[in-house]
């Protein structure tokens, strides 16, 4: 039986327990944030890590969980256990894993049903110390056997129980005072507090380089004012991604979205989004209750990511279900059931479905004459895990999702109805494996995904499949403590048969000039990568280089790759530098309008200065210049370079159980320029120059809490039309102005969300009511014309009047 370890303990360890001794709950979460960003990368190289895993557990038990809010306790609770559980697993007789278990399962909610296993837990640990009082912590035990007795209202059990650890430890405060209810008379003792169990780790690792990703949890997706429980929309308030409508996609800093590609579980798919339009897709396929992590990004990202230009999107679903679990919902658009279920001992599956349907919602908001059918899709996620030893993790995942919408629209010249659906779905199998006797671990994923869509719109009637096939491996080697070396190999075929009649001017009414389409294509990639990180005092240092065969592009290319992070007390330094490629191929519907499809990039050069600071206020601040270059021609605007330079800036007031007021404000300044082969600049198609958000979340009583998501931007860049010409009968051929040399009017949105959680028997509930562009402001995402080009008329996103969404979550 193992009380201890006595290995050095990592440097942040110790703040973070000091700084919740003194009740400075913010600081107290931050250093532990940061301790476990050091564990991790251990962890990872060596997954059998004992002192690791119970220093990491203690970090979430005793740093993160007192600054949480409730929800965000369970989630840190179920964090804590994987860690314990896994300690568990490989040494049964750790005395203070079982302990920490005992304390997470008595601090569960009552509706959980854990006292059972607390109990366990807790005899299992008197078995253990047997009649052994060297440690004082091996009172502990009979306290917390005695509240659990009491809880039960057995109280004769609970005085026995007290009176055998008193006649072991007839000195323990805590043991006194909780006999003292059961004593004819006694004198109180003086309170005294629990000793720490001192749990040290060997080979303490540097933090890596923070500022440029940004992480969610599903709470953080769920409960984010004006998302609509959608990932995507989710993740745009976090910063890094250019605000350019109501659309869900992602823009990181100026870029195009299909500059940014989506990896699920490590592998490519290739995209996962609901109700394209003509301005890009308005929601993700990707149901955020079987999702663990969501990571965006922006810039400066690391060498095993290939074939991406702008950013990188990660998602990570859940892993083995280590129990029982059911939820359901149900809101004015959404109905849905997540289940999850261990298979014995080493394996667990989980399921979630959701329907979509917005005509409740529209008829609650009196919009049901904007459609002709109603906006309506499907969602299937299944996930299989497998753990078949302590060394390898293997897991499956199937997404499926198809969406459907038809409306009368308007855009261009021509005014009727628009009609949209597509259909999706992606097998992921990934696994892990660390190695037994050397400080290796392997990971491999491998997908297939496919997307179908089609478009009807006047004169265009088009139908897209794109099929990728991928597969990636790398291995990961702890060299010594304070370098690790990484790296991997990625393969994937691309395809894409797209069908149908396209405009070949402007123009979109029936009879307007068009061709037929018949494309068959596809592409491959090859790439290989290292990357070596070194921890040098507190600073650490990665350098990467790829190699790639880029899709539809000759030749091998070469991407080296650097990126420090140095602290400096409480600040955080970084600086990222590289070169970033991507093929020609590209898995989106290009518009067919010449003065719309300028070049597309397949070079950026990314220079990336940041600092951050933590602490009551989190401040992160970061200046970033984006070079484009080697240009392939797609029959509009022909440029030979672009730049993108900017900041970005981000005040954060981390979340805490005792706050009444929490939130962030998140700010931009961009100017994303372009210059044509003929020597003349303009903006790019994405340059927003101003982008503001502030999550503002208010907490009356431990049960409500009121939420506020307000948005600005500056408008996008468009070619405004500045005459016509006639070219038969009623056909005009519109003239265009300067490129990209009008705006589109500034962007603004207010969301609200109520939301009331509470306890119903053995479930959880949460009801919320959302009201999306509260203000009811007139955004605009377009013009259309009269049949003369004369006459313009603004285009509305999805959420241009005031729509309340109502719910309820059940677990």
């Amino acid at each position: 039986m193992r009380a201890s370890t006595q290995s050095p303990t990592p440097d942040p360890l110790g703040p973070c327990l000091a700084a919740a001794t003194a009740r400075d709950l913010a600081r107290a979460d931050a250093l532990g944030e940061a301790a476990l960003q050091q564990l991790s990368g251990r962890l990872a190289a060596t997954p059998d890590d004992i002192p690791a895993l119970v220093v990491a557990a203690r970090v979430i038990s005793q740093c993160r969980i007192p600054a949480a809010e409730m929800v965000r306790r369970g989630e840190l609770s179920a964090q804590a256990l994987e860690y314990l559980d896994r300690v568990v697993e490989r040494d049964s007789t750790h005395w203070l894993a079982r302990y920490m278990r005992a304390q997470h399962y008595l601090q569960a909610p009552p509706f959980m049903k854990r006292e059972g296993a607390a109990a366990r837990e807790l005899d299992r640990l008197f078995a253990l110390q047997g009649a052994r009082t060297d440690l004082s912590e091996f009172a502990r035990p009979y306290q917390l056997r005695s509240q659990l007795w009491k809880r039960q209202g057995q109280l004769d059990s609970a005085r026995a129980v007290l009176q055998r650890g008193l006649r072991l430890f007839p000195q323990d405060s805590l043991l006194r005072a909780a006999y003292e209810p059961f004593a004819a008379s006694s004198s109180p003792p003086p309170a005294t507090s629990i000793s720490a169990v001192v749990v040290r780790a060997a080979r303490p690792m540097a933090p890596p380089a923070v500022g440029m990703t940004r992480q969610m949890q599903r709470m953080d997706v769920m409960l984010a004012p004006g998302a609509a429980a959608d990932v995507f929309q989710a993740m745009q308030l976090q910063g890094g991604a250019t605000l350019v409508g109501d659309g869900a996609e992602l823009h990181a800093r100026g870029g195009d979205p299909a500059e940014s590609p989506l990896l699920l579980n490590g592998a490519r798919l290739v995209g996962a989004s609901r109700f394209e339009s003509l301005d890009g897709a308005l929601f993700a396929a990707l149901d955020p209750q079987v999702l663990q992590s969501t990571q965006f990004s922006p810039g400066g990202f690391s060498a095993r990511v290939g074939n991406a230009l702008s950013g990188v999107i990660e998602v990570e679903t859940e892993g083995r279900p280590r129990q029982a679990q059911r939820r359901f919902g149900l809101s004015s658009v959404t109905a849905s059931t997540t289940e999850r279920r261990p298979l014995g001992r080493r394996a667990g599956w989980w399921g979630s479905t959701r329907l979509s349907h917005t005509t409740p919602m529209l008829w609650m908001n009196d919009r049901l004459g904007e459609y002709t059918s109603a906006p309506r899709s499907g969602d299937l996620a299944l996930g299989l895990g497998v753990e078949p030893d302590r060394r390898t993790e293997l897991r499956a995942t199937l997404m499926l999702s198809g969406d459907d919408v038809a409306r009368d629209v308007a855009r261009g010249d021509y005014t009727g109805a628009y009609r949209s659906n597509g259909q999706g779905g992606a097998f992921v199998v990934s696994a892990r494996r660390a190695a037994l006797h050397a400080p290796l671990i392997w990971r491999g994923a491998a997908a297939a995904s496919l997307r179908r869509s089609r478009q009807a719109f006047g004169v265009l009637d088009r139908a897209r499949t794109d099929r990728t096939l991928t597969t990636s491996a790398d291995v990961t080697w702890q060299a010594v403590s304070s370098w690790r070396l990484r790296s991997g190999v990625d393969v994937a075929h691309f395809a894409l048969d797209e069908d149908g009649r396209v405009p070949i001017t402007p123009a979109l009414a029936q009879d307007a000039p068009s061709r037929a389409l018949a494309v068959r294509r596809d592409a491959a990639h090859v790439g290989v990568w290292t990357e070596s990180v070194w921890d040098v005092g507190r600073a650490q240092l990665t350098t990467g280089l790829r190699a790639d065969r880029l899709p539809l592009l000759a030749g091998v290319t070469l991407d080296p790759r650097v990126n420090l992070s140095l602290p400096t007390g409480r600040i955080q330094w970084h600086l990222a530098a590289g070169v970033f490629r991507q093929g020609a191929f590209r898995p989106t519907l290009d518009l067919s309008t010449p003065v719309q499809l300028a070049d597309i990039p397949t070079r950026a050069d990314h220079l990336v200065a940041g600092a951050e600071r933590k602490g009551a206020l989190d401040i992160r601040a970061e200046a970033f210049r984006k070079r484009y270059r080697d240009y392939r021609a797609r029959g509009g605007p022909s440029l030979a370079r672009g730049t993108v330079d900017g900041m970005e800036l981000l005040v954060r007031r981390a979340s805490m159980a005792d706050r009444r007021v929490d939130g962030w404000i998140t700010y931009a300044a961009t100017r994303a320029v372009g210059t044509l082969t003929s020597g003349a600049r303009a903006p790019l198609p994405f340059d927003v120059s101003h982008a503001g958000t502030a999550v503002i979340t208010w907490r009356p009583t431990s049960a409500w809490r009121l939420g506020v998501t307000q948005r600005v931007a500056t408008g996008r860049p468009f070619t405004a039309v500045i005459g016509a010409d006639s070219l038969s009968g009623d056909l005009w051929q519109p003239r265009f102005g300067t490129l990209q040399g009008a705006r589109y009017p500034s962007y603004a949105r207010t969301d609200v969300r109520l939301t009331h959680l509470s306890v119903r028997g053995s479930r959880l509930a949460a009801t919320f009511v959302e009201a999306i562009n509260l203000l009811d402001r007139g955004n605009v995402s377009g013009w259309s014309y009269d049949a003369r080009w004369q006459r313009r008329e603004a285009v509305r996103p999805f959420f241009n009047r005031r729509t309340i969404v109502v719910g309820v979550e059940l677990q």
